[in-house]
């Protein structure tokens, strides 16, 4: 999979302009080595993306600690310190509550990596958060450069439905969602969906535009996801609906619902791309899944009905 270098020539240039040794004295007491991650997109398409913060975890044999930054210059002129043996290094970037995220299981003396935890409020936020990982074994006072390619951690979802009468509102809720991501390598991706399952997330209402949402993945075990459609109409006076209006759509109640099932589970750091027609919706239906890209998965309908 292709990646694109976007703060190499900025670390490079500084360890060679000899900042390393000015911001970092090397002791040689320590049984210690240096480590800048040479961090790069993984997705090439995500180049120019901005970083605001950044969340780094070293997990040493004798040592594991978590540090921030708020710019990529810093974490270039001030190298980490870890342990000579073999470590991870972890990178975590925009995953700051004011973003929408809450992180958990960082370390304070020792952890594993399992215990790491990503937390997302029910209001999806505006940005993702992105993350690397990459193993090191350093020996005593040694420099390492490790690529580590940032990766999305939640999946994303980009939904049309065309030819929805005028006075109808559509809200999308996902089903079989996981509580929270777990911050673990799997597959070449951070990120790995919890065996614990969440509540229905709302993901908004949709129409004839795309719109793209950012989501949590589907509850891990699970082989499928299933998305509702939920059709509201302007109440009448008669109040014929029976089930309350949701989103603060007071003047509007639950007619009809469309509950569909899409033939893969979403993933972590992937994109998904739903496009529907109104007419042709029907109570359930079942969508098939094709693959756009590396890092996109479509779905189409293919009359399948339970």
């Amino acid at each position: 999979m292709k990646t694109r270098n976007i703060f190499a020539a900025l670390a490079a240039t500084l360890l060679l302009g000899g900042c390393f040794q000015d911001v970092h004295e090397i002791n040689p007491g320590k049984n210690v080595g240096y480590v800048v991650p040479e961090l790069q997109w993984a997705n090439p398409a995500l180049a120019g993306t901005g970083i605001h913060d950044l969340l780094v975890v070293v997990n040493g044999e004798s040592e594991a600690y978590t540090k921030h930054y708020t710019n990529v210059r810093d974490l270039a002129r001030e190298p980490l310190e870890v342990p000579a043996g073999e470590s991870s290094v972890m990178v975590l970037a925009n995953a700051t509550e004011a973003d929408g995220f809450q992180v958990s299981g960082l370390p304070a003396t020792k952890f594993t990596m399992a215990e790491m935890m990503l937390w997302v409020p029910m209001v999806s936020p505006a940005q993702n958060c992105y993350a690397a990982t990459s193993p090191v074994k350093l020996k005593s006072g040694q420099l390492l450069c490790p690529p580590m390619p940032l990766q999305p951690v939640l999946p994303s979802l980009t939904m049309s439905l065309s030819n929805i009468p005028d006075e109808f509102k559509v809200l999308v809720v996902q089903g079989d969602v996981a509580d929270h991501v777990r911050l673990v390598e799997q597959d070449g991706r951070v990120g790995v969906a919890s065996t614990e399952q969440g509540d229905d997330r709302v993901l908004g209402l949709v129409d004839g535009t795309p719109r793209s949402v950012l989501t949590l993945p589907t509850v891990a075990g699970k082989t499928e996801n299933t998305i509702t459609f939920e059709v509201f109409a302007p109440e009448t006076p008669a109040g014929n609906a029976t089930v309350r209006p949701r989103q603060g759509m007071v003047d509007y109640a639950l007619i009809l619902a469309f509950v569909v099932q899409v033939a893969k589970p979403l993933e972590c750091g992937m994109t998904y791309k739903m496009d529907l027609d109104f007419n042709t919706m029907i109570p359930k239906m079942y969508l098939d899944s094709y693959t756009i890209s590396d890092w996109e998965v479509g779905f189409t309908y293919n009359g399948r009905v339970y």
